[in-house]
C-alpha cells in the first residue's frame, strides 16, 4: 500500500500536531520575552506591533520554516527595527532578528529542539508541520508581549519591562 499524503491526511496531520503542540505553548515565552529585550532601549520601542502581527501572518502563510527565515532576513534588510540590539550586545548576533532565526532554524535552537523532541520516530514528515505550529505559537507570543510594553496613547513608549525580565529569565541564552 502506498503512502500517498492525500487532503485527509494532511488534515489529520495537521490537527494531531496541534494537539500535540497545545501543551507546550507556554515553553516558548520566555523566549518571546527574552527576543523582545533586544528592543528595549532608553528612546522606546521603534518597533510596531503591527510589524509583530505581519510576522504572525508570515509564520500562517508559510509550511516551511525556511520561508519564515527567508521573511525574516528581508525585514532585517529593509528595517532597523528588526537589526535592533540590547543594550550591551556580544555581536550582531544579538540582533533581535537573528535571535528570532536561531529558536528556529538552527540546529540547536530552542524552537526546533522541542519540535524534534514531540516528533514520533515514524512520523518523520511530521517535523515541519511541528516546526511551524511552534514558531507560530512563538509569533503570537512575541506579538501579545510586543503589545503589553507598548503604550496605549500612540507615542510607542515602553510602559513596563519588568514583567517581561521576569519571563525571559526562564529562557536558554
Amino acid at each position: 500500500m502506498s503512502e500517498a499524503k492525500g487532503p485527509s491526511q494532511n488534515a489529520a496531520d495537521v490537527a494531531a500536531v496541534r494537539a500535540l503542540v497545545k501543551p507546550y505553548e507556554g515553553r516558548l515565552v520566555p523566549y518571546a520575552a527574552s527576543c523582545l529585550l533586544c528592543l528595549r532601549d532608553g528612546s522606546g520601542v521603534r518597533m510596531q506591533t503591527s510589524q509583530l502581527r505581519n510576522f504572525m501572518a508570515a509564520c500562517n502563510a508559510c509550511d516551511d520554516p525556511r520561508l519564515v527565515q527567508v521573511w525574516v532576513m528581508y525585514q532585517m534588510s529593509r528595517s532597523n527595527d528588526w537589526r535592533s540590539m540590547p543594550a550591551q550586545p556580544k555581536d550582531e548576533k544579538d540582533m533581535f532578528g537573528h535571535r528570532v532565526v536561531r529558536l528556529f532554524a538552527q540546529p540547536d535552537g530552542r524552537i526546533r529542539q522541542l519540535a524534534n523532541s514531540l516528533n514520533d520516530s515514524a512520523k518523520p514528515h511530521r517535523i515541519e508541520l511541528l516546526q511551524m505550529q511552534l514558531l507560530r505559537a512563538f509569533a503570537g507570543q512575541l506579538a501579545r508581549l510586543h503589545s503589553y510594553v507598548e503604550a496605549k496613547d500612540g507615542k510607542k513608549t515602553i510602559s513596563d519591562w519588568s514583567m517581561i525580565e521576569v519571563l525571559a529569565k526562564g529562557a536558554d541564552k
